[in-house]
């Protein structure tokens, strides 16, 4: 069982690496080469359900979907990690 929350804590590590990424890809100037190709398939699914939620709700130039992303994805990290450690 130990494994498995070594696996899933990996997985949330990963995934929030790649939307860091994906906001530093964002100030640079870059042609779509496969690698950035790779991180906007990988994160735009997540981020763009916050970007349609303000949207909706919140007119702005700055584009906080990245900061929600996160912050959601550090509550529900902490909330499987939990239950896994409830489970163990």
């Amino acid at each position: 069982m130990g494994q498995l929350y070594t696996l899933v804590n990996a997985v949330f590590e990963v995934y929030i690496f790649l939307i860091f990424i994906r906001c530093i890809l964002s100030w640079i100037p870059m042609g779509r080469n496969a690698v950035t190709r790779f991180i906007i398939e990988m994160t735009e699914p997540y981020l763009g359900i916050f970007r349609n939620l303000l949207s909706r709700y919140y007119a702005s130039p700055v584009d906080f979907s990245p900061m929600l992303a996160l912050l959601s994805l550090y509550l529900i990290r902490r909330l499987v990690m939990g239950l896994l450690l409830a489970l163990i």
